[in-house]
């Protein structure tokens, strides 16, 4: 049994399969940073996002040098203690010279780079934690520092910046896990603001002028054509501005026996291969 924030009793449910997944250390750890994240508010989630990413910005720049730096180290190594003549004026081109040790020169500068990475993200995270203890006004970002593991700083990276827009990804208390959670599907549905459906005014569906139009007739009204026989009754806003204006509808009685307009056209409706058969002379 364990306390909330609260200060209220929590029993953890009895089919939980977190229980069976992880040991009596990563529990307790989860049901920490479950305690600390949730009282977390968008300001403070845009800020460790901004801070994580600067963690693992220097920690990769830096493990990544220095693994390069050290997978050449015993080629440069043998190219100052070599014992050759270097005074010998080589008249052909110039070679890169070889690897030396190229298997050994790989580990070196494999095991340097994770040395190195994990090293700089732990004094980073500790100088974090010391930065926001003294400010008791982030009293909430260091506690949650404090619950961070900093082997896995780029995916709390990855957690803060989604949760900084999307709440509902936020993560439920570990200690109400049940069976049934495991199988849920969390559905995101991609953002409607893009750049194309705020062109045809479609982004929105409570805010938008043509919301008693189908896609593709906001799609025609957007290229200058009529929508069609089904939506055209509805009298969308820019057909009416079409009809109230005085030198697009002299256009149109000047045009009207040449073109139909919507109310014009036949009420017998065709499919597009009756159209094509018929422009065709069959």
């Amino acid at each position: 049994m364990s306390t909330d924030s609260q200060g209220s009793a929590v029993m953890p449910h009895e089919d939980n399969p977190l229980r069976h997944k992880m040991t009596s250390k990563q529990f307790d750890a989860s049901v920490k940073f479950y305690e600390a994240d949730h009282r977390l508010t968008k300001d403070d989630r845009l800020d460790l996002s901004k801070d994580l990413q600067d963690v693992v910005f220097k920690s990769s720049s830096i493990g990544y040098l220095s693994g390069i730096g050290n997978f050449f180290l015993p080629t440069i190594a043998d190219r100052f203690q070599s014992k050759k003549a270097e005074n010998v004026v080589n008249k052909g081109r110039f070679q890169f010279p070889r690897i030396q040790k190229p298997f050994f020169s790989f580990f070196l500068g494999l095991a340097t780079m994770m040395f190195m990475h994990q090293s700089v993200s732990k004094y980073q995270f500790s100088k974090q934690i010391e930065r926001l203890e003294a400010d008791s006004s982030k009293s909430r970002q260091a506690e949650v520092w404090k619950a961070m593991d900093y082997h896995s700083a780029s995916l709390f990276y990855l957690y803060y910046r989604k949760t900084a827009q999307n709440p509902t990804f936020t993560i439920k208390d570990p200690r109400s896990f049940t069976q049934h959670n495991a199988h849920e599907v969390h559905y995101d549905p991609p953002s409607k603001n893009t750049h194309f459906t705020k062109a045809l005014g479609i982004g929105d569906e409570s805010m938008s002028q043509n919301s008693n139009l189908s896609h593709w007739d906001r799609i025609r009204l957007a290229n200058g054509f009529y929508p069609t026989e089904s939506t055209s009754e509805s009298e969308s806003p820019e057909l009416q501005s079409i009809e109230s204006d005085p030198f697009l509808s002299n256009t149109q009685e000047g045009s009207s026996a040449s073109v139909d307009t919507p109310s014009q056209a036949p009420n017998t409706k065709k499919t597009a291969w009756d159209r094509i058969r018929e422009s065709s002379g069959k």
